[in-house]
């Protein structure tokens, strides 16, 4: 019964270093949690889990590992338990043990959004594309996220082709999944800005610009929205609005050898070579093993 009474009284401070852990307030949080284990001769699990947050977020990723393993010990059942004692062994690059601690998460408890993605990624490290977009559909299907559409449709571009058919198929299978994600989550920059890439990718030249202007409405200066839309003004030779839409693009990235590459060929159109040299040896100077910078200067 005392046991019992203790252990009630651990639990009802819970919701004090939870509070501290939401506020930040990690050296208060890892006295209070220091007191509990100590008086729990180290048996108390939220203390454990906690301690195992805080160690995360301030690098000790061995120790943190350790000590959801000990709340793991505690209560095996935890889906929060297993779910970090996962994404520690992510963290270390042990995937392929991190998959099996995802997997039996996934029997406890059914799984849940982030079980999936977190799987899905451990996947995609593994170059196993077919799987991870299996884990990405799976976790799509119990709530829908921006981050597993952008995950889901970069694997499908993955996968290995032996066929020009096989390839566009993919392409079209990407598009309609970042469709997909538009319409769940229709004004998200980057999801604009990926689909517009696709389109330019399966030359459609029309729809690729229309999309990154929408993501530019959103995100102004995002500085690969702007590269890839002054990239098609360029191509239609429109040098002037293609220039001012890099000098955007170089307040914000000027290290860019891509950037400065394409100003130096805007400066070749508009017949100002000596321009275009300097710009183009600055490219070859931020990327000096770019074949396409080389040849430009050529």
């Amino acid at each position: 019964m005392e046991l019992s009474l203790n252990d009630s009284l651990r639990d009802k401070n819970n919701w004090k270093l939870y509070h501290l852990y939401t506020q930040r307030q990690y050296k208060a949080c890892l006295s209070m949690v220091e007191s509990q284990l100590q008086s729990s001769r180290g048996q108390c699990e939220y203390a454990l889990y906690i301690k195992g947050l805080i160690m995360r977020i301030l690098g000790n990723i061995t120790e943190s590992l350790q000590l959801f393993q000990a709340a793991t010990a505690i209560n095996a059942k935890s889906m929060n338990n297993l779910k970090q004692v996962a994404r520690s062994l992510y963290l270390f690059g042990q995937y392929e043990a991190s998959i099996a601690i995802f997997k039996k998460a996934e029997e406890l408890t059914g799984g849940d959004w982030e079980l999936w993605h977190n799987h899905g990624l451990c996947c995609e490290h593994l170059k196993r594309y077919k799987e991870a977009i299996e884990c990405y559909q799976n976790a799509n299907s119990i709530q829908k996220h921006d981050n597993t559409f952008i995950r889901m449709a970069k694997q499908l571009k993955k996968i290995p082709t032996a066929k020009v058919y096989w390839e566009q198929n993919m392409l079209d299978q990407s598009i309609e999944t970042y469709k997909e994600a538009l319409e769940f989550s229709p004004e998200n920059p980057t999801l604009l800005t990926n689909l517009g890439l696709l389109y330019l990718r399966c030359g459609n030249y029309f729809d690729g610009f229309n999309f990154l202007g929408s993501s530019l409405s959103l995100h102004p200066t995002d500085n690969k929205t702007l590269l890839a839309a002054a990239a098609v003004i360029q191509n239609h030779q429109d040098m002037d609005a293609a220039l001012t839409k890099y000098r955007i693009c170089a307040t914000t990235n000027p290290f860019c050898a891509e950037l400065w590459s394409n100003i130096g060929m805007c400066f070749h159109s508009k017949n100002k070579y000596l321009e275009s040299v300097a710009t183009l040896k600055k490219a070859l100077y931020f990327n000096p093993f770019d074949w396409c910078i080389a040849f430009n200067l050529g």
